[in-house]
């Protein structure tokens, strides 16, 4: 997940981007100056374009379909515990049943204009770089670390590549190690570590 989130977070950094899929729509909801928008059509329509892009028959077409939408519920779902089909991870839904692609990227781009501007795009950019070095470090971690001992931590970065690492962890040489591989990121200049140790033997 950390990882997922860190990649959207860079592009989104870049400003003015379009991302398709990825959990765009999960990972950035509701910070400002982000827009996203879902399109979908009835089965039928949906079978019928497969058809004609991919010069399958019907089954085909279907069976494709049907694997396609599972497997994309089922990504989201695991990596971030959320469903796709959730409306209200929309600012707009297109039904492209009677729509052009042209027609309809033109509704979109309309409904672009008229979103309000955020005051400060720099300070959002810079927040948006400083939020994937956290989620790069932290998909570090977990790669590095069982999934027990890493199951409680949280990082957080903040101007200058400060590290903040928060949450709990059972054994003191846990808390150490995970400083240790935050502070070798490229990127990272401090270490905060606020990790607290739970066990009573290793107690703080």
């Amino acid at each position: 997940k950390s990882l997922f989130e860190a990649l959207t977070y860079e592009q989104a950094s870049r400003r003015n981007v379009v991302i398709v899929g990825r959990g765009a729509q999960v990972v950035l909801h509701g910070l400002p100056g982000v827009f996203s928008v879902g399109f979908v059509a009835s089965r039928d329509v949906r079978i019928k374009r497969l058809m004609q892009k991919l010069s399958v028959s019907q089954e085909d077409a279907e069976y494709y379909l049907d694997k396609y939408d599972l497997e994309r519920t089922r990504l989201i779902k695991i990596v971030f515990g959320t469903d796709p089909t959730d409306v209200l991870l929309y600012d707009l839904l297109v039904n492209t049943d009677h729509y052009t692609a042209e027609n309809a990227a033109d509704l979109v781009a309309h409904a672009i204009e008229k979103v309000e501007k955020i005051p400060d795009a720099d300070a959002m950019a810079e927040k948006l770089k400083h939020m994937a070095l956290a989620n790069r470090v932290e998909a570090l971690v977990r790669k590095k670390l069982s999934s027990a001992a890493a199951q409680h931590i949280d990082m957080s970065a903040e101007a200058g590549g400060r590290i903040i690492i928060s949450g709990h962890v059972r054994e003191r040489s846990q808390k150490e190690k995970i400083a240790h591989l935050a502070a070798s990121f490229p990127g990272v200049t401090q270490v905060d570590n606020q990790l607290k140790v739970t066990d009573l033997t290793f107690g703080v």
